[in-house]
């Protein structure tokens, strides 16, 4: 991961992002000679590491969409990693591997995109909020079918104007438009699902952070909850309450 965070920090153009993607990088190198020292006592020479291919494709894509979705998919093979660690934790019995898995682990949780703006998962918002999104989730459907119907008819009746201005036969005319309709029609679906597909793993990968974080930083968890209730007006003790009564079930 080293090499993706700095392919990605020549990319943004935002300085505090690029700041915080060359210190992620760092962190990454440390983590990477950590485990390189702990495999040269066992007689186990790592090479060493060029630029990847992963890292190339990340930096392109970041140039082409812009510097969030490329994180966001780095932010998928993390997922990856701290599901590797935290299964190692109960499952390695090497003292210096545990000893690598400790210091490392508190590090790799820490990794946050450089323009995050806190997300909560779901299970982890108030009722009241809860209920509350359905009116957002309503007008994004609404939204979402004007611009399907628009776009769909747009197409559609711009290959018609097209064919019927260069052949007077009404069966070719209709022919071309009903192709024009369902090459649309599967486009747009085949569109929608892509990109449904891509959030719901960007979603899964927050998720298993967020559970990675309450297994192995329970204390640090439950003082992010109080600071996040504190801002929306609740007292400390308050704060406290609540967040001592929600985390007693770690569902």
């Amino acid at each position: 991961m080293a090499g993706v965070y700095e392919a990605l920090a020549q990319v943004a153009t935002n300085p505090r992002a690029r700041n915080r993607l060359i210190a992620l990088s760092a962190t990454e190198k440390r983590h990477e000679q950590a485990w390189a020292e702990l495999l040269a006592t066992c007689g186990v020479k790592v090479p060493d590491r060029r630029p990847t291919t992963t890292a190339r494709v990340l930096a392109l894509f970041a140039r082409v969409v812009g510097i969030g979705p490329a994180l966001a998919l780095a932010g998928l093979a993390e997922g990856q990693v701290l599901r590797a660690y935290l299964s190692q934790v109960s499952t390695v019995s090497n003292t210096q591997a545990q000893g690598v898995l400790r210091r490392v682990l508190p590090e790799e949780l820490d990794h946050q995109s450089p323009d995050d703006v806190a997300e909560r998962p779901e299970d982890e918002r108030s009722p009241v909020v809860a209920d509350e999104e359905w009116h957002g989730g309503g007008a994004e459907s609404i939204r979402n079918v004007i611009y399907g119907v628009n776009d769909g008819l747009t197409a559609t009746l711009g290959v018609l104007a097209g064919v019927g201005g260069a052949s007077i036969d009404p069966r070719v005319v209709l022919i071309g438009g009903l192709s024009a309709m369902v090459a649309s029609g599967v486009s747009m679906a085949g569109g929608a699902y892509l990109a449904t597909k891509s959030q719901r793993e960007v979603f899964e990968g927050q998720l298993a952070r967020e559970a990675a974080e309450i297994e192995a930083m329970p204390e640090l968890e439950k003082a992010e909850l109080v600071d996040i209730y504190r801002s929306k007006g609740l007292t400390v003790d308050e704060a406290k309450t609540i967040v001592n009564r929600i985390t007693q079930d770690k569902k």
